[in-house]
C-alpha cells in the first residue's frame, strides 16, 4: 500500500504527513512542530494515528486485525507447547515410593 506523502493525524502531534516508510515502521513529519517522528506500522494506526484516505485507514485496520490474529494464534500454540511440558516435567518429578523392607 502506498503511504509515502500521505496525510495523517496524531492524537497528541496533530497533522502530519508520511515522509519514510518501511515494513514495520514509518516516519512522519509534523510541520506545526517541525518534528519527524517514527511510528511502528501498522500499530500506531490503532490508537495514535489516522490516515486521512478512509478507504487506506479500513486496509490498515484489517492489516493491523489479521495481524493481531496471528499473533494470537502463535501465543495460544505456544502456550499449549509450555503446559504440555509442564505436564511432563510434573510427571518426571513425581517418584513412586520407596519399598520398605519386610521383616
Amino acid at each position: 500500500m502506498k503511504l509515502l506523502n500521505e496525510k495523517v493525524k496524531h492524537k497528541i502531534f496533530g497533522d502530519g504527513v508520511v515522509t519514510g516508510v518501511s515494513p514495520k515502521r514509518i516516519e512522519v513529519s509534523f510541520p506545526e512542530s517541525n518534528e519527524v517522528k517514527l511510528f511502528q506500522y501498522p500499530d500506531s494506526f490503532e490508537k495514535y494515528l489516522k490516515i486521512a484516505d478512509k478507504t487506506k485507514q479500513k486496509d490498515i485496520l484489517t492489516e493491523l486485525k489479521e495481524k493481531n490474529k496471528g499473533i494470537k494464534l502463535k501465543n495460544a500454540k505456544i502456550k499449549k507447547e509450555f503446559d504440555k511440558a509442564v505436564l511432563v516435567q510434573r510427571n518426571l518429578d513425581i517418584k513412586p515410593p520407596k519399598k520398605t523392607k519386610s521383616k
